[in-house]
């Protein structure tokens, strides 16, 4: 887990420059959500106001796996912090809502709209987040980062696909453009594969129906 949130700090920091308090794009419904205590509720902003501020790669580590393992208490707080307008903010709370792996988040998510066009990368790690909650909707999303022509956006894409699919087709992100296209193919053939196939897109409905009892 640790080589992935890596590569995904990496990622934003080569993006994120903005240092302004965590203002949230979108507001979210706090959902069936384990409601906090007092005193973990103070916890949680303490831990949310730091966010935009984080500079060192074990910093952005501690605070995304510390907003992991708060669990259920945390996840109103953190689908707030998935909207902000400061990258660095909304990176670490996809990136700990993704490490939770609990596929209930995933209707809530939806309702977050999406980062603009131009924070590709922040993009990249939204589509990350729910393929790891087992969305596959916008697997789409990674596979066009894997043609970006930045190195640590194709790396974040690709060790994302590998990691959750299980398929490479021998596609390696340092590889020269023209060395990729065989590969940018196969994978584009198989996101059409996939889409074809129910089995991929059951966990959401499930989550949804979860979410309603």
């Amino acid at each position: 887990m640790r080589t992935a949130i890596l590569v995904t700090l990496l990622t934003l920091g080569a993006s994120a420059c903005s240092t302004t308090a965590a203002k949230s794009r979108h507001h979210v419904n706090t959902g069936p959500w384990i409601e906090p205590s007092v005193d973990f509720s103070r916890q949680i902003e303490r831990h949310a106001a730091r966010l935009p501020y984080l500079q060192k790669i074990d910093d952005f580590v501690q605070e995304i796996q510390w907003f992991a393992g708060a669990g259920e208490p945390a996840y109103s707080r953190l689908l707030e912090l998935a909207g902000s307008e400061d990258t660095k903010t909304a990176g670490v709370a996809l990136a700990a809502l993704g490490t939770t792996g609990d596929a209930r988040l995933v209707p809530y998510l939806e309702s977050i709209p999406w980062p603009p066009k131009d924070e590709r990368r922040l993009r990249y790690e939204r589509a990350r987040c729910h393929m790891k909650l087992g969305d596959w909707s916008h697997v789409d999303e990674l596979i066009a980062g894997l043609a970006d022509e930045d190195l640590y956006a194709r790396s974040l894409c690709f060790k994302a696909l590998r990691d959750i699919t299980g398929e490479t087709f021998d596609y390696h992100p340092k590889d020269p453009a023209e060395a990729r296209e065989a590969s940018l193919a196969q994978w584009r053939a198989w996101s059409e594969k996939v889409a074809g196939d129910e089995m991929q897109v059951e966990a959401v409905p499930a989550a949804a129906e979860r979410t309603a009892q």
